[in-house]
Parts: C-alpha cells; structure tokens; sequence
C-alpha cells in the first residue's frame, strides 16, 4: 500500500508527500480493502480503512456477518481467487471548495493515478491486479 498510495518521504528535502500528485494535494482519494480469505501474515478476513499518515489497516467490520455479506455483495467470476479487493471513494468536498466544478474531474484523475502504481507495484511483485469500475452515487441523482 505504501509503495502505491502512501507518503512518500525525502528525508533530504523534507518531502512528506504521497506517491501520486494531486492538484493542490487536497488528496480526495480514501482507500478502503476488502480482504476475502486470511493472509499469510495473519491478518484476518474484513474490511479495512487505509490509514496513510499512519500506515496502518483501520479494522471496519470482520466476523461472520461480514463474511456473509461481502460474499452476497461480490457474487461473480470476477473476483475468484482473490485475497484481497482494493476500493476507491472520493472525498470530493475536499478538492470543490478550491476547484469548483473541475473537483470531479482531478478526482478521478487522481484514482487513476493510484490505480496506476498499484499496477506498477503489482507487477513488481509478481501480483495479479486487475481493475473494474463502479459507481455507487449517494443523494439525489
């Protein structure tokens, strides 16, 4: 995760920014993992919150409710096999107040650019990675 959308450190310029640009690092990008079995390294099955100043997996919801539930939501071929799925949300009040109408745009944009260095570290790794839209719209519409 660090090496795809964390800070990035320079300890010589004093450079705390993340591994991605974004337009006036207002970083409207929250990143969130699903993880579908138990890892190697003993982190169980649940849902994550990507806490990047911290670089540290904030615990959401784990259990036998959550297993039920991520498994009813990610009915599909799609995801067989995976250990983990990586969700973006966008925090777009943090980018409208300072870019107005383009703040949709530089959101997705930045997603991009994320989902770009995931690719790159994955494929470091030797990792499987394979993106998929979706959208889930909050309010009225």
């Amino acid at each position: 995760m660090q090496q795809g959308a964390g800070l990035r450190q320079n300890h010589a310029q004093q450079d705390t920014g993340r591994t991605y640009p974004s337009p006036g690092a207002r970083y409207p990008i929250e990143i969130y993992i699903a993880t579908l079995s138990p890892s190697s390294d003993g982190l169980p099955e649940g849902l994550y919150h990507y806490a990047v100043k911290e670089h540290s997996l904030d615990v959401l919801w784990g259990g036998e409710e959550y297993k039920k539930t991520i498994t009813t939501l990610l009915s599909g071929k799609w995801y067989a096999g995976a250990g983990a799925i990586v969700f973006f949300t966008g925090v777009f009040e943090r980018s409208e107040h300072k870019y107005k109408n383009l703040a949709y745009r530089f959101t997705l944009l930045e997603a991009g650019l994320i989902m770009q260095n995931f690719y790159l570290v994955a494929e470091a790794l030797s990792l499987k990675c394979c993106a998929i839209g979706a959208n889930v719209f909050q309010g009225g519409g």
